[in-house]
């Protein structure tokens, strides 16, 4: 394991690691080793406020449900059910990726531009304020405090209230990402296109 890549070789380990997690990224390499996952997209991944778990595994490691997957492939796992492919032709596999998890796991992530927009809304406000950090805290703590923050305010968490909570909720979740976005902007991060 490492930058947060785990490699896996056999079908077991690939299962028990796509059920523990809330989705999982799987690249489909020859040989299992770190480096053969997409730097770029192991960062973007890590930086949404749930768990992700990127996995390096060969084509023979996956489960017979999953079917068949060329080399080169890179298949998006959602509580433990493929939720769709992604070809190793396909040029944009970080945005391929992302839409995948925007349908299946994450709708409040919201159309492509729409937190790009959410982004813009909140501009006057201090970002730092808003997540309740620092200016000076590591971008570690930041994010830290940004995840917690945003699950909080996580629309799910408010499926069953009135429809004013349920905008109060999303309304601040946008506030929350566009803060974020600021702050990862400032300091030279690189964030997901959603």
């Amino acid at each position: 394991m490492g930058n947060g890549v785990t490699c896996c070789s056999d079908a077991r380990s690939v299962q028990r690691i796509t059920e523990r997690a809330s989705a999982a990224v799987v690249r489909l390499r020859a040989l299992a080793i770190p480096s053969m996952f997409p730097t770029d997209l192991a960062e973007a991944l890590l930086a949404l406020p749930f768990s992700v778990a990127c996995i390096v595994a060969p084509p023979e490691a996956l489960r017979p449900q999953y079917g068949k997957a060329a080399m080169g492939d890179t298949l998006v796992v959602v509580n433990g059910l493929l939720v769709g492919a992604v070809p190793g032709e396909n040029a944009d596999v970080l945005s391929a990726v992302f839409g995948l998890l925007r349908v299946s796991i994450s709708p409040w992530l919201g159309p492509p531009n729409a937190q790009r927009d959410a982004w813009s809304e909140g501009a006057n406000d201090d970002p730092f304020d808003v997540l309740g950090v620092s200016p000076n805290d590591p971008f570690e703590n930041v994010r830290a405090a940004w995840r917690a923050r945003l699950a909080e305010y996580h629309p799910d968490r408010y499926a069953q209230a009135g429809v004013k909570i349920r905008a109060v909720a999303e309304d601040e979740s946008r506030r929350l990402n566009a803060a974020f976005a600021r702050i990862a902007a400032h300091r030279g991060r690189h964030l997901p296109d959603v």
